[in-house]
């Protein structure tokens, strides 16, 4: 009901507005300094203008199937529809680079063979903790992203026998890599999540239902060997700042003796 009277409410604004249109052209102005709310001024009255994050009322803690699903669906999105981006820009990327490099089937197996261990590397941490409802959903939203079935990602970069090898694997867990993206039919509710996610307002849904802020999957930066490394430089870093810390003082001591 709530939302009906927001919704009731902006739909008269928008009429009045355009209704005003006819007569007159609206002046937006900011104030000459700071961070303030924007304004118009028409005949001496002035109006301030402000976007507002729509709230979401959700039934919290109501019981039953249908909703259990919904709150896992909405929980589960937040978790894994950032490394469906990335693997759309990964896709793009790499087709990129065929098409401005002349590969020839060896130089592509090794190119991809190098993607595929920087990927384990990076994102083997991250896959063991998924659930497998969260593997499925990444499945689906990957078809969306790219453009292309998981299984035929593997097909086309890889070959026909390990896709049908991670086919197998992925049926033992009730998951299908040739499953299509059906966003007006048994998708319709993720689309609808990433209109919101799209808008900003996922935080404000995720809270509305479970009372706390999203935990947000992020996509690794690096992965366990360069952090090995990083932290391997920075150990020696550490060293090397002592070793000249203690060298200083050495030559401060000797230099006070002398002074003496």
């Amino acid at each position: 009901m709530m939302k009906k009277v927001i919704a009731y409410a902006v739909l008269l604004m928008g009429l009045c507005l355009g209704a005003a249109a006819q007569d007159w052209q609206p002046v937006y102005r900011m104030p000459k300094e700071g961070n303030y709310m924007r304004y118009l001024v028409e005949d001496g009255d002035t109006v301030y203008i402000a976007h507002i994050t729509p709230a979401y009322c959700r039934a919290r803690g109501k019981k039953g199937k249908n909703w259990r699903d919904y709150y896992r669906l909405v929980h589960n999105f937040g978790k894994v529809y950032n490394y469906a981006l990335e693997a759309g820009r990964l896709k793009r990327e790499i087709d990129s680079t065929y098409a401005a490099t002349s590969m020839g089937e060896r130089a592509k197996d090794k190119y991809i063979s190098a993607i595929q261990d920087e990927l384990l590397d990076k994102y083997e941490p991250v896959l063991r903790e998924m659930t497998y409802s969260q593997g499925k959903l990444l499945i689906s939203l990957i078809d969306r992203e790219t453009g292309v079935t998981p299984y035929d990602i593997i097909r086309d970069y890889k070959s026909s026998a390990a896709a049908a090898f991670w086919q197998g694997i992925a049926k033992l867990f009730e998951g299908d890599l040739k499953r299509h993206y059906e966003p007006s039919g048994r998708d319709a509710e993720v689309e609808e999540l990433i209109g919101i996610w799209n808008r900003g307002e996922y935080p404000t849904l995720y809270y509305s239902i479970f009372g706390k802020n999203p935990q947000i999957g992020v996509v690794p930066v690096k992965g366990k060997k360069e952090m090995a490394q990083d932290k391997k430089a920075a150990k020696k870093a550490e060293r090397e700042a002592e070793k000249a810390r203690r060298k200083a003082e050495r030559e401060a001591r000797r230099a006070e003796r002398n002074n003496r």
